[in-house]
């Protein structure tokens, strides 16, 4: 079964709330230490490139409470979804297997 970890974005101010809360969700689901993870470099440092061996267990990282917030964090948010994709299939493409992880934007 495909473990998920649920973000409610609803009292983000700033699209640094968005990358503390990955941080903080990814070290409670793996215990990896989260430095550097606010902006989309790290993250995707974090999510893809800093996954050893085989790759990981399958999760999804599922996003929700979006609608009021403003237009700066909804289009990060929906970056790092697009991102994600490309950076997984360099993986395979780059080191032979893909980082199942998987983003969510609940509407």
């Amino acid at each position: 079964m495909m473990r998920v970890i649920d973000l409610r974005g609803s009292d983000w101010k700033s699209v640094v709330d968005f990358y503390d809360a990955i941080g903080r969700a990814q070290y409670e689901y793996d215990g990896r230490a989260v430095a550097n993870v606010r902006n989309i470099n790290g993250l995707l440092e974090l999510l893809v490139w800093n996954v050893p061996g085989q790759g990981n267990p399958p999760y999804a990282i599922r996003v929700s409470g979006l609608t009021h917030l403003p237009n700066k964090i909804r289009d990060e948010v929906s970056l790092v979804q697009q991102l994600l994709v490309k950076a997984r299939k360099e993986s395979i493409s780059r080191r032979g297997f893909d980082v199942e992880v998987h983003f969510e934007i609940a509407r």
